[in-house]
């Protein structure tokens, strides 16, 4: 299967090997809801990656958060608050600011984000939490 993420419809999508292609997470009008499948909401998701168990990670842009998402479908949120800002360093709790999420990576250790920044000048930073 591949997964993409559907920057204009809110959405996560899954591509079988046949090409049928389906919703797996998210819906066409926009949020920041944790839930399952389709009752889950994105804003602008973007960047998107999968580790050795089959999570997906997606950096939520426009909530500034990233979110996770297992096998089954159960979105959660791991980083972010829904409120831009910006922290560079290693986290315990998502109860973190962070700018607008472009990029996510993941290995067994921890999940890392890239985010834009807003902010002339300064430079967009790392985050790091437990996957």
């Amino acid at each position: 299967n591949l997964f993409v993420s559907e920057f204009g419809n809110h959405m996560i999508r899954k591509i079988t090997s046949s090409g049928a292609v389906t919703t797996f997470a998210g819906s066409t009008f926009n949020g920041s809801v944790d839930g399952t499948g389709t009752s889950a909401s994105f804003n602008k998701p973007l960047g998107i990656v999968i580790d050795a168990l089959d999570s997906i990670y997606v950096a939520d842009q426009h909530n500034y958060v990233v979110r996770k998402i297992t096998f089954t479908g159960v979105v959660t949120t791991i980083i972010g608050t829904n409120i831009a800002g910006n922290t560079n360093g290693v986290l315990a709790l998502i109860a973190v600011p962070i700018d607008t999420a472009v990029a996510v990576a993941v290995d067994d250790k921890k999940v890392i984000t890239s985010e834009a920044t807003r902010t002339p000048g300064a430079t967009p930073e790392l985050l790091s939490c437990p996957p």
